[in-house]
């Protein structure tokens, strides 16, 4: 299993991602779904547990290319997940069989940028008191499900700069994969 799952895990995403092909099926793949299921009861799985979003983003650098599908059947669900993967609503992809608190979720994603906060801001091609308050109202929303009054007063570039920081966010690197979706749901928002 140790050995098997970072590849079965990397072709869960990639099969997702590129082919509209999902693996984590109990219809189609009952034994692959609940051998994953059956990881995700162990806390030391979940602690190495990845996303799709990382895995299809980190993918193309470390193999080469990878090659979106071109049988035109498969366009329609592929360009779907694309979607899924890059835009949310990231609760929706298949990456994951458990759930936690979303409180405690919240509590963690926030906890680490602002572990990070000084180099999250040096980092991010956005001014860093443009991306200061940008985060802000960013963790705000996470934490309260409310908008903060300053958002709509911020430049354009600070849309840009929260987009830069969610499509960097690496699950387990930065944070568990139930923080990391909902960090770039309120970054993204």
């Amino acid at each position: 299993d140790v050995i098997f799952l970072p590849y079965l895990e990397r072709m869960a995403a990639s099969l997702f991602y590129y082919k509209g092909y999902g693996i984590r099926d109990d219809v189609k793949w009952p034994y692959v779904s609940a051998w994953f299921k059956g990881l995700e009861t162990r806390e030391t799985y979940r602690g190495t547990q990845s996303d799709f979003h990382t895995h299809v983003h980190d993918l193309p650098p470390q193999m080469g290319s990878c090659c979106s599908s071109k049988i035109p059947e498969d366009q329609e669900q592929m360009e779907s997940n694309q979607q899924l993967v890059d835009r949310g609503p990231w609760e929706k992809i298949p990456d994951v069989g458990y759930s936690i608190g979303q409180d405690q979720a919240s509590l963690v994603a926030v906890n680490r940028v602002v572990k990070h906060w000084e180099t999250l801001l040096k980092v991010n091609p956005t001014k860093e008191e443009t991306m200061d308050t940008a985060l802000r109202c960013a963790l705000t929303l996470l934490l309260t499900s409310e908008p903060c009054e300053e958002v709509s007063k911020l430049p354009n570039e600070a849309a840009v700069g929260l987009w830069y920081l969610s499509d960097r966010i690496s699950v387990p690197r930065d944070m568990p994969i139930h923080s990391a979706k909902q960090l770039r749901q309120a970054l993204k928002r």
